[in-house]
């Protein structure tokens, strides 16, 4: 049974929602996937939030919101990793859980996130309707 996480990504403060995206997809994946090896995800997808290039007068990037309000979406990237098993998860956890691959990991989202928010679940049932 695939195991599914769900993954709530917050740019640090200072960066644009572009430095963050950019950092995110051409530093922080391949480093990851050069940390997990063969045991990275089957899927790691990354969905950013459509935001203004503009500042607003709160010095915030404000989101595109449709239904709801901007202090529902302070979020920038909502991510999905799967892996085929808990056995599949367990094996990259263990291979980015070490202490050298977590330090090199933990000194790049320094760069791009605001660990402080980061947040991280596990998801239950996957139904998906075309």
């Amino acid at each position: 049974m695939a195991i599914r996480l769900l993954l709530f990504a917050y740019r640090k403060p200072g960066l644009s929602p572009l430095q963050f995206k950019t950092h995110y997809e051409d530093i922080h994946v391949p480093l990851i996937k050069s940390l997990a090896g063969d045991d990275f995800p089957v899927l790691h997808s990354r969905r950013y939030l459509h935001r203004g290039n503009d500042l607003n007068d709160n010095n915030e990037y404000p989101a595109t919101v449709f239904v709801g309000d901007q202090d529902s979406f302070k979020y920038d990237a909502i991510c999905e990793l799967v892996f085929n098993s808990q056995e599949a998860m367990e094996r990259f956890r263990d291979k980015t859980g070490t202490p050298e691959a977590k330090a090199a990991l933990e000194e790049d989202e320094l760069k791009f996130l605001d660990r402080t928010k980061l947040k991280i679940v596990l998801l239950g049932d996957y139904i998906e309707s075309q």
